[in-house]
């Protein structure tokens, strides 16, 4: 399924990344968040440094330092992906789960004569996430609410038989500072 996922987000515009599980624990700090939480962090016993003294307990963060990266190098039109895995200890043990994330940034399409491009709007987003899930065939009996997610401005989620799949909206303006984003970032929160 990850194949037929990858190579469709490929064939429709999206590059793919691989970021380190390695993270830096204060990005915990940027936002105060129920879904974040400094307690349930993979501590490193020998860190190569501050900046990878965690393993990561969201794939948003990576995400961010790559849309930064590139906008800082006028690379500011972007559709990013990423299969990967976050991890988080608790009182009965440590988790770690498989997800996959979206990022959508800048223009739509390149722009030329015949097609003035227009900026990735939220409804391109959601319409990426929709075929996703029937891609991965779970599009069926599926409720939409508004999203609780700490990290969206405004957003929706799904739920297929009363379970979270994802979460779909624009970024929160704090954390987009925090990395110096300046456009508009959609993202789609993890998918299960």
């Amino acid at each position: 399924i990850k194949n037929t996922i990858s190579d469709w987000l490929s064939s429709n515009g999206f590059s793919e990344m691989m970021s380190n599980s390695l993270t830096k624990s204060g990005y915990h700090e940027i936002i105060d968040s129920s879904q974040l939480n400094p307690a349930h962090n993979v501590k490193m016993l020998n860190p190569l440094s501050k900046d990878l003294d965690v393993l990561r307990q969201s794939l948003v963060f990576n995400g961010l330092e790559a849309i930064s990266y590139n906008t800082n190098r006028r690379n500011a039109d972007l559709k990013l992906y990423e299969f990967g895995k976050t991890y988080h200890k608790y009182e009965s043990g440590f988790e770690e789960k498989q997800f996959l994330t979206l990022f959508l940034t800048g223009k739509n399409e390149s722009e030329n004569w015949d097609n003035p491009s227009n900026e990735v709007s939220f409804f391109n987003a959601k319409q990426v996430l929709e075929n996703v899930l029937i891609r991965l065939g779970i599009f069926k009996n599926y409720q939409v609410s508004e999203t609780k997610n700490d990290c969206l401005n405004q957003g929706i989620s799904y739920s297929i038989n009363k379970n979270k799949v994802a979460d779909i909206g624009s970024l929160n303006g704090e954390i987009a500072n925090a990395f110096s984003i300046k456009n508009k970032v959609y993202f789609k929160a993890e998918i299960l």
